[in-house]
């Protein structure tokens, strides 16, 4: 791994003090002797005048809220990141330790120039440091569930022994792994339409309000207990935007349009990807771009 790549990276300021980003210490560090190399992280504290250390009001108004908030929001998902990035690193081994170093220190490298390209498109303006920063927050996103699936795709149906004994059963507030399974037209992990309300609270709990929806695992599973605007007792629908889950045959949120139609060999167009058929269970694969984006299993009317 290039730590020295890294440390010269360490951060990139955009017009001024206004904004200083942090990027990822990984391996053995910046300065000092090198260390024995340990699973990469990302930074998950604010640097030192970076307006992520800024509260981040209810409703930003400034460009300076808005840097506050999209900063906070990296920490977050960097924090999350380094939880997987951990689990993974206990069930890999050395080939597969360095090629996961590499990997990230590749990755920081593309992320850094990829949002630089698209704040040069703001160059002298306050959007610059704003776009800067979401676009950030936005790779490094697709970056922790890219890690998280590689962790349940070494994981899952593994015996935790030998080299998978650390093999974690939950990762992060995700359900576990062994109830992360999308059955077509019928369930996403172990909720299922049709299930009664009190069974569902009685495995998962009461769950979050979240726009008319019942949110679990922060927001990973929305249930709607709603049909036709009329409230019932009964699982009508449920929704999840997280990669986590997955059919048996691998497809999830972020699986191209290409692989949804060779392993479930579902037809697809104008945005979507439909299993079923008006009147009875269904299960749609919104996309965006060619790529899943959001899986819906309901009744199809």
């Amino acid at each position: 791994m290039d730590v020295a790549l890294v440390c010269k990276a360490g951060r990139v300021r955009l017009r001024g003090a206004l904004m200083v980003i942090a990027l990822a210490m990984v391996g053995a560090g910046c300065g000092g002797s090198a260390a024995a190399p340990g699973p990469p992280t990302l930074p998950t504290r604010a640097a030192p005048n970076s307006v992520a250390g800024f509260p981040c009001p209810a409703h930003p108004v400034s460009t300076v809220d808005m840097e506050a908030c999209a900063g906070r929001a990296l920490l977050n998902l960097d924090a999350r990141f380094n939880v997987r990035a951990a689990a993974l690193w206990s069930i890999l081994d050395a080939s597969g330790k360095r090629a996961f170093l590499k990997a990230q220190t590749a990755w920081l490298t593309y992320r850094t120039q990829a949002c630089a390209v698209q704040s040069r498109a703001f160059l002298g303006g306050t959007a610059a440091p704003v776009t800067f920063g979401t676009c950030e927050t936005e790779i490094t996103r697709t970056r922790l569930e890219e890690v998280a699936a590689t962790l349940r795709t070494y994981c899952q149906g593994a015996a935790r022994t030998g080299r998978y004994k650390r093999c974690p059963t939950r990762v992060g507030p995700g359900p576990p792994l062994h109830s992360r399974v999308i059955l077509l037209n019928r369930s996403i992990g172990e909720v299922h339409l049709g299930q009664p309300r009190s069974a569902v609270e009685k495995a998962l709990g009461l769950g979050r309000p979240s726009r008319g929806w019942v949110s679990y695992f922060d927001g990973r599973l929305l249930v709607d207990y709603v049909y036709k605007v009329r409230q019932t007792t009964h699982v009508q629908a449920l929704v999840t935007s997280w990669s986590g889950f997955h059919t048996r045959s691998g497809v999830h949120v972020g699986s191209s349009v290409q692989d949804v139609r060779r392993r479930l060999h579902l037809p697809c167009g104008g945005g979507s990807c439909t299993s079923g058929v008006p009147g009875r269970p269904a299960t749609i694969l919104f996309t965006r771009h060619g790529t899943v984006v959001r899986i819906e299993v309901l009744y199809l009317s």
